[in-house]
């Protein structure tokens, strides 16, 4: 005989009951959290938050009067984001080197007109949905004072710091992921070598702002926006590529000692090229093959590499100046200062070059061997057009009657002829004469004109005591 057994139905008022407790055992939904620093400085004390310590989707928030106990981070800490929200004060996030691992809310100090605020601890940046925006305020500034890396990183991985507000990094940084600069006056002071990280960098606006000599370790850069480079001197080998901006120029503006010893070119195939302006000077050392040309607003620009697939018109406006011992590309039009060679050597041009009314070009010459003065050169199928003034710098050369330089080589054609030349007098009776300048490029020690007169004379005269003597 089978056994029965009894059939147990279950309420709905049970089941309801049942889910209830089933939801209340589930973690609370992230909820953001504001410091008091009621109990202790300790970050992690529970009695020091509004909300309870934050999570990792929560955000924490430093709001009003900033008090004594600024929070200190003795145990790591797993955060969505931080925020700053004290108008014109500052805050001190200090640590004794235990990590903040930041999720995708970044860091802003939204509502924040001046002030700085300080972090004293490693971020390591959570980059698994792609994207981290730091928004920095104008007015306020962030200090970054240990490493920022990134984990979980993906080929979008890019960190966006914009909000006209300065990020201050002080150490080196070793994060991959896409460093995206925004903003007109956005400002990156950098205290260290590689603070930028080792990713690509996208200059959409901004300043670069270095602090002592610094050097930049970022794969590349890309250049799709005006950008400004302030501070000390600052170096990268990281290639350039420069986006297109609608036929226009991208502008530099160099007020510092900016060295580029990668390659500029164009991004995504299309003509672009920039506008050095600034009172600073701007270096390039790379094969250059960037198409829409070159402008030198102000300051100087020194072409060291070989740009001869650089195939924009290169203008050098008046009161700016242009040196090196490169190959130019695109033909040349200068109303400003030409100085070829670094000391003494040789600036060569693949295109015609103009010598507008307001030109000057330096030469400097220490000597008359090949090597101890200054040279424009041509690639034998060019025309160089003279105007303006030739300024002949003898400093350190002891002229020898008879010395022969040649100052313009290479050229297929020379036209015109230079308005006014200064240094030509050597000293000693001795000077340049520039005769042959404007045909063959070719200066000679000669005696001055007085003293070859005065030299012919005495020989005539010598010559007819002679005769004279004669029976």
């Amino acid at each position: 005989m089978k056994r029965k057994y009894p059939v147990r139905f279950i309420s709905t008022a049970s089941l309801g009951s049942a889910l209830l407790l089933a939801l209340s055992a589930t973690p609370s939904p992230a909820a953001d959290s504001t410091w008091t620093g009621a109990n202790s400085t300790v970050y992690n004390d529970i009695a020091n938050w509004t909300n309870g310590v934050p999570g990792s989707f929560d955000l924490a928030i430093f709001s009003g009067t900033t008090t004594a106990n600024q929070p200190y981070l003795s145990t790591g800490a797993d955060i969505g984001g931080i925020q700053f929200l004290t108008e014109t004060g500052g805050w001190t996030l200090d640590s004794d080197g235990s990590i903040i691992t930041l999720g995708n809310k970044g860091i802003n100090t939204t509502g924040q007109t001046s002030g700085t605020n300080t972090i004293d601890a490693p971020i390591r940046m959570n980059m698994g949905q792609g994207q981290q925006a730091w928004t920095v305020t104008s007015g306020s500034t962030l200090v970054l004072q240990r490493t920022l890396y990134d984990v979980s990183t993906n080929v979008n991985s890019r960190l966006t710091v914009d909000g006209n507000g300065t990020v201050v990094f002080q150490t080196t940084n070793t994060f991959v992921s896409q460093l995206l600069l925004n903003g007109n006056t956005t400002t990156l002071s950098l205290e260290a070598d590689g603070a930028l990280g080792t990713g690509e960098l996208i200059l959409n606006g901004g300043i670069i702002n270095s602090v002592g000599a610094r050097t930049l370790t970022n794969s590349s850069i890309r250049l799709i926006g005006n950008v400004s480079f302030t501070g000390s001197n600052l170096t990268t080998n990281a290639d350039v590529r420069i986006a297109y901006a609608g036929g226009a120029l991208r502008t530099l503006t160099i007020e510092n000692n900016t060295t580029i010893n990668g390659v500029i070119s164009d991004y995504t195939g299309d003509a672009a090229g920039f506008n050095k302006q600034g009172a600073g000077t701007l270096t390039l050392g790379g094969a250059n093959t960037y198409t829409a040309g070159t402008s030198v607003s102000d300051g100087t620009l020194i072409v060291n590499g070989d740009q001869s697939a650089a195939s924009g018109d290169f203008v050098v406006l008046s009161g700016a100046t242009l040196g090196g011992s490169g190959i130019i590309g695109g033909n040349t039009s200068i109303a400003g200062i030409l100085t070829p060679g670094n000391s003494a050597g040789t600036l060569t041009f693949v295109d015609n070059v103009t010598l507008e009314s307001t030109a000057e070009v330096n030469i400097e010459v220490t000597g008359a061997s090949a090597g101890e003065y200054d040279q424009l050169a041509g690639d034998g199928a060019n025309t160089l057009n003279l105007d303006g003034t030739l300024i002949i710098d003898n400093t350190g050369y002891t002229a020898m009657l008879g010395d022969t330089i040649t100052i313009l080589s290479g050229w297929d054609t020379i036209t015109g002829s230079f308005t006014l030349i200064e240094g030509i007098d050597l000293g000693d009776g001795l000077y340049w004469d520039t005769s042959a300048l404007a045909t063959s490029g070719i200066l000679k020690v000669v005696p001055e004109p007085s003293t070859s007169a005065m030299l012919i004379g005495l020989g005539a005269l010598t010559i007819t005591f002679i005769r004279r003597r004669r029976p």
